[in-house]
């Protein structure tokens, strides 16, 4: 059972309306946080009120793609061409 305050990955990947993978991702891009608390097991824990925060400001790619009415590899090339460069 998951403590109070708490949601795994495929909790937090159903919130966000994406793959567990990809929660995967976005903790390894820094974008989101294990509970360093809960970091003993197999199944990484994190803070729901992160998960949501980030729910309140996260648009995935495919879905702006789709209300743009252009490929997500288009949307995608685009975004990098209008990047900054360093």
């Amino acid at each position: 059972m998951t403590p109070a305050g708490f949601v795994n990955h495929s909790e937090a990947a159903a919130i966000l309306n994406v793959k567990a993978n990809d929660i995967r991702g976005l903790v390894v891009g820094a974008l989101l946080h294990d509970a360093v608390e809960y970091q003993f097991s197999l199944s990484k824990l994190l803070s729901a009120a992160d998960v949501q925060r980030f729910a309140e400001s996260y648009v995935a790619i495919s879905a702006l793609a789709k209300r743009s009415h252009v490929h997500t590899a288009s949307l995608v090339r685009y975004l990098r061409n209008q990047a900054p460069r360093c």
